[in-house]
Protein backbone atom coordinates (compact mmCIF):
# COMPACT_ATOMS: atom_id res chain seq x y z
CA UNK A 1 0.00 0.00 0.00
CA UNK A 2 1.07 3.70 -0.91
CA UNK A 3 2.10 5.58 1.96
CA UNK A 4 -0.38 8.63 2.59
CA UNK A 5 -0.59 11.47 3.88
CA UNK A 6 -3.83 13.61 5.11
CA UNK A 7 -4.68 16.54 2.35
CA UNK A 8 -1.96 15.08 0.38
CA UNK A 9 -1.48 13.11 -2.58
CA UNK A 10 -0.05 9.39 -2.57
CA UNK A 11 3.73 9.08 -2.85
CA UNK A 12 4.93 6.35 -5.28
CA UNK A 13 7.73 4.66 -4.37
CA UNK A 14 9.99 5.09 -7.32
CA UNK A 15 12.73 2.75 -8.52
CA UNK A 16 15.91 3.88 -8.94
CA UNK A 17 17.05 4.47 -12.80
CA UNK A 18 20.08 1.98 -12.23
CA UNK A 19 18.21 -0.56 -10.71
CA UNK A 20 16.27 -0.52 -13.92
CA UNK A 21 19.46 -0.25 -15.85
CA UNK A 22 20.63 -3.43 -14.28
CA UNK A 23 17.30 -5.52 -15.00
CA UNK A 24 17.30 -4.88 -18.86
CA UNK A 25 20.90 -5.96 -19.10
CA UNK A 26 22.07 -9.63 -19.67
CA UNK A 27 23.15 -11.07 -16.39
CA UNK A 28 26.14 -12.35 -17.67
CA UNK A 29 27.55 -10.33 -20.44
CA UNK A 30 25.95 -7.05 -18.84
CA UNK A 31 25.12 -5.99 -22.55
CA UNK A 32 21.76 -4.06 -22.99
CA UNK A 33 18.92 -6.69 -23.76
CA UNK A 34 17.58 -5.09 -26.76
CA UNK A 35 20.94 -5.60 -28.37
CA UNK A 36 19.92 -9.33 -28.40
CA UNK A 37 17.39 -9.00 -30.80
CA UNK A 38 19.41 -7.28 -33.21
CA UNK A 39 20.82 -7.96 -36.32
CA UNK A 40 24.23 -7.60 -35.25
CA UNK A 41 25.05 -10.47 -32.63
CA UNK A 42 27.26 -8.72 -30.58
CA UNK A 43 26.33 -10.82 -27.36
CA UNK A 44 27.04 -14.63 -27.51
CA UNK A 45 24.82 -15.08 -24.60
CA UNK A 46 21.65 -14.59 -26.61
CA UNK A 47 18.23 -14.89 -25.43
CA UNK A 48 16.77 -17.45 -28.18
CA UNK A 49 17.36 -20.70 -27.90
CA UNK A 50 20.05 -22.21 -29.97
CA UNK A 51 19.54 -24.49 -33.00
CA UNK A 52 19.57 -28.67 -32.05
CA UNK A 53 23.16 -29.90 -33.17
CA UNK A 54 22.76 -32.29 -36.19
CA UNK A 55 22.16 -35.80 -35.60
CA UNK A 56 25.39 -38.10 -36.04
CA UNK A 57 25.21 -39.15 -39.48
CA UNK A 58 23.93 -43.31 -40.06
CA UNK A 59 27.27 -45.37 -41.04
CA UNK A 60 27.29 -46.40 -44.78
CA UNK A 61 25.69 -49.69 -45.14
CA UNK A 62 27.77 -50.69 -47.83
CA UNK A 63 30.80 -50.13 -45.53
CA UNK A 64 31.71 -52.92 -42.83
CA UNK A 65 31.33 -51.87 -39.39
CA UNK A 66 32.11 -55.05 -37.35
CA UNK A 67 35.28 -56.39 -36.04
CA UNK A 68 37.78 -57.54 -38.86
CA UNK A 69 38.42 -60.96 -38.33
CA UNK A 70 42.08 -62.16 -38.83
CA UNK A 71 42.21 -63.76 -42.43
CA UNK A 72 38.92 -62.36 -43.59
CA UNK A 73 39.37 -61.62 -47.47
CA UNK A 74 37.80 -58.16 -48.10
CA UNK A 75 37.13 -58.79 -51.55
CA UNK A 76 33.30 -59.35 -52.40
CA UNK A 77 32.24 -63.16 -52.39
CA UNK A 78 31.97 -64.36 -56.02
CA UNK A 79 28.16 -64.55 -57.43
CA UNK A 80 27.31 -67.80 -58.30
CA UNK A 81 25.31 -68.45 -61.49
CA UNK A 82 21.57 -68.02 -61.17
CA UNK A 83 19.42 -71.77 -60.99
CA UNK A 84 18.57 -72.79 -64.83
CA UNK A 85 21.90 -71.14 -66.57
CA UNK A 86 23.97 -73.56 -67.74
CA UNK A 87 26.98 -74.40 -70.27
CA UNK A 88 25.14 -74.45 -72.95
CA UNK A 89 23.56 -70.82 -72.87
CA UNK A 90 26.97 -69.33 -73.07
CA UNK A 91 28.31 -72.54 -75.31
CA UNK A 92 25.58 -72.95 -77.43
CA UNK A 93 27.66 -74.33 -80.28
CA UNK A 94 29.31 -77.07 -78.47
CA UNK A 95 27.80 -80.14 -77.37
CA UNK A 96 26.65 -80.51 -74.28
CA UNK A 97 28.43 -84.32 -73.55
CA UNK A 98 31.51 -82.38 -74.66
CA UNK A 99 30.72 -79.76 -71.75
CA UNK A 100 30.20 -82.34 -69.54
CA UNK A 101 33.27 -83.99 -70.53
CA UNK A 102 35.57 -80.81 -70.32
CA UNK A 103 34.43 -79.89 -66.76
CA UNK A 104 35.20 -83.26 -65.61
CA UNK A 105 38.65 -83.03 -66.88
CA UNK A 106 38.01 -86.36 -68.47
CA UNK A 107 38.99 -84.47 -72.16
CA UNK A 108 41.37 -85.84 -74.72
CA UNK A 109 43.70 -82.49 -75.51
CA UNK A 110 44.26 -83.78 -78.79
CA UNK A 111 40.79 -83.62 -79.43
CA UNK A 112 41.18 -80.12 -79.53
CA UNK A 113 39.42 -79.16 -82.96
CA UNK A 114 35.91 -80.73 -81.73
CA UNK A 115 35.28 -77.70 -79.36
CA UNK A 116 35.66 -74.94 -82.20
CA UNK A 117 32.86 -75.16 -84.81
CA UNK A 118 34.81 -73.61 -87.51
CA UNK A 119 37.23 -76.26 -87.70
CA UNK A 120 35.89 -79.34 -86.41
CA UNK A 121 33.67 -79.25 -90.18
CA UNK A 122 36.96 -77.94 -92.00
CA UNK A 123 39.10 -80.70 -91.66
CA UNK A 124 38.48 -84.15 -92.69
CA UNK A 125 40.67 -87.35 -92.15
CA UNK A 126 39.10 -90.15 -94.42
CA UNK A 127 41.21 -92.40 -93.67
CA UNK A 128 40.68 -96.02 -92.20
CA UNK A 129 41.74 -98.04 -90.11
CA UNK A 130 41.68 -101.46 -88.60
CA UNK A 131 39.54 -101.33 -84.63
CA UNK A 132 40.06 -103.89 -82.26
CA UNK A 133 36.79 -106.08 -82.86
CA UNK A 134 37.93 -105.93 -86.96
CA UNK A 135 35.70 -103.34 -88.13
CA UNK A 136 36.93 -100.60 -90.58
CA UNK A 137 36.15 -97.37 -88.86
CA UNK A 138 37.62 -93.90 -89.71
CA UNK A 139 40.68 -92.83 -87.82
CA UNK A 140 41.12 -90.39 -84.93
CA UNK A 141 42.16 -87.19 -85.28
CA UNK A 142 45.66 -86.45 -83.15
CA UNK A 143 47.78 -84.11 -82.25
CA UNK A 144 50.16 -83.86 -85.61
CA UNK A 145 50.52 -80.29 -87.20
CA UNK A 146 48.23 -81.60 -90.21
CA UNK A 147 45.08 -81.07 -87.42
CA UNK A 148 46.75 -78.21 -86.02
CA UNK A 149 48.50 -76.53 -89.27
CA UNK A 150 48.75 -73.08 -87.73
CA UNK A 151 49.22 -71.17 -84.03
CA UNK A 152 45.58 -70.01 -84.83
CA UNK A 153 43.89 -73.39 -85.21
CA UNK A 154 45.46 -74.74 -81.94
CA UNK A 155 44.74 -71.16 -80.33
CA UNK A 156 41.15 -70.21 -80.86
CA UNK A 157 39.72 -74.31 -79.57
CA UNK A 158 41.74 -73.63 -76.90
CA UNK A 159 40.83 -70.20 -75.54
CA UNK A 160 36.94 -71.94 -75.84
CA UNK A 161 38.31 -74.90 -73.73
CA UNK A 162 39.86 -72.33 -70.90
CA UNK A 163 36.73 -70.34 -71.50
CA UNK A 164 34.55 -73.47 -70.34
CA UNK A 165 36.83 -74.17 -67.38
CA UNK A 166 36.22 -70.74 -66.68
CA UNK A 167 33.03 -70.26 -66.34
CA UNK A 168 32.39 -73.81 -64.66
CA UNK A 169 34.66 -72.40 -61.89
CA UNK A 170 32.45 -69.36 -61.38
CA UNK A 171 29.17 -71.40 -61.44
CA UNK A 172 30.81 -73.78 -58.38
CA UNK A 173 31.50 -70.10 -56.79
CA UNK A 174 35.32 -71.64 -56.65
CA UNK A 175 37.04 -67.97 -56.26
CA UNK A 176 40.52 -69.07 -55.42
CA UNK A 177 40.73 -71.66 -58.12
CA UNK A 178 38.67 -68.93 -60.68
CA UNK A 179 41.62 -66.59 -59.69
CA UNK A 180 44.55 -68.85 -60.24
CA UNK A 181 43.16 -70.40 -63.61
CA UNK A 182 41.98 -67.05 -65.02
CA UNK A 183 45.70 -65.78 -64.54
CA UNK A 184 47.81 -68.70 -65.27
CA UNK A 185 45.62 -69.39 -68.78
CA UNK A 186 46.21 -65.77 -69.40
CA UNK A 187 49.71 -66.49 -68.84
CA UNK A 188 50.11 -69.92 -70.58
CA UNK A 189 48.32 -68.12 -73.76
CA UNK A 190 51.18 -65.31 -74.37
CA UNK A 191 53.92 -67.94 -73.58
CA UNK A 192 52.59 -70.48 -75.91
CA UNK A 193 52.78 -67.81 -78.50
CA UNK A 194 56.34 -66.55 -78.18
CA UNK A 195 57.39 -70.35 -78.35
CA UNK A 196 55.73 -70.61 -81.29
CA UNK A 197 57.59 -67.29 -82.93
CA UNK A 198 61.27 -68.82 -81.45
CA UNK A 199 60.71 -72.75 -81.90
CA UNK A 200 59.72 -74.84 -84.90
CA UNK A 201 55.78 -75.33 -84.97
CA UNK A 202 55.82 -79.53 -84.84
CA UNK A 203 58.04 -79.58 -81.62
CA UNK A 204 55.62 -76.80 -80.17
CA UNK A 205 52.72 -78.39 -80.92
CA UNK A 206 54.28 -81.62 -79.00
CA UNK A 207 55.24 -79.54 -75.90
CA UNK A 208 51.64 -78.36 -75.48
CA UNK A 209 49.96 -81.26 -75.23
CA UNK A 210 52.58 -83.16 -73.30
CA UNK A 211 51.83 -79.77 -71.36
CA UNK A 212 48.43 -79.79 -71.41
CA UNK A 213 48.24 -83.44 -70.35
CA UNK A 214 50.05 -82.75 -67.01
CA UNK A 215 47.57 -80.25 -66.36
CA UNK A 216 43.96 -82.07 -66.42
CA UNK A 217 46.00 -84.48 -64.37
CA UNK A 218 45.96 -81.78 -61.74
CA UNK A 219 42.45 -80.09 -62.04
CA UNK A 220 41.57 -83.41 -61.78
CA UNK A 221 42.96 -82.86 -57.86
CA UNK A 222 41.51 -79.87 -57.76
CA UNK A 223 44.60 -77.80 -58.70
CA UNK A 224 44.23 -74.85 -61.10
CA UNK A 225 47.32 -73.02 -60.52
CA UNK A 226 49.84 -75.41 -62.82
CA UNK A 227 49.35 -73.52 -65.70
CA UNK A 228 50.87 -70.31 -65.10
CA UNK A 229 54.18 -71.87 -64.54
CA UNK A 230 56.72 -72.97 -67.18
CA UNK A 231 57.76 -76.57 -67.51
CA UNK A 232 61.74 -76.29 -68.06
CA UNK A 233 62.65 -79.93 -68.49
CA UNK A 234 60.21 -80.54 -71.00
CA UNK A 235 61.04 -77.33 -72.72
CA UNK A 236 64.58 -78.64 -72.84
CA UNK A 237 63.57 -82.18 -73.92
CA UNK A 238 61.08 -80.98 -76.73
CA UNK A 239 62.18 -77.13 -77.59
CA UNK A 240 65.68 -76.44 -77.15
CA UNK A 241 67.94 -77.71 -80.49
CA UNK A 242 64.79 -76.82 -82.82
CA UNK A 243 64.77 -73.10 -83.43
CA UNK A 244 62.75 -71.69 -86.08
CA UNK A 245 64.41 -71.13 -89.55
CA UNK A 246 65.00 -67.34 -90.17
CA UNK A 247 64.04 -66.50 -93.53
CA UNK A 248 66.69 -65.54 -95.81
CA UNK A 249 67.29 -62.00 -96.09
Amino acid sequence: MPLCLKGRPPLILRIPQCWRDLQNKCSRCMWPRKLHSCKFKLCSHSSQPLPNPLPNPLPSPSLRTGPIVPGMSSTPPLVVNPPGRSLTLYFPDTKPTLLLVIIKHKFDPGQLFKINPQLKDKLKDMNLQLSDAGILIKAERDTSPKEYPSFRSLHDPLHIYFNILMHNLIAAGNQPSLIQFAHGSCKYISGLYRLYLKYEWPQVLEYHFKFHNCRVVEMQEGNYGGWGHVDADLMSLLLFGHPKARPPK
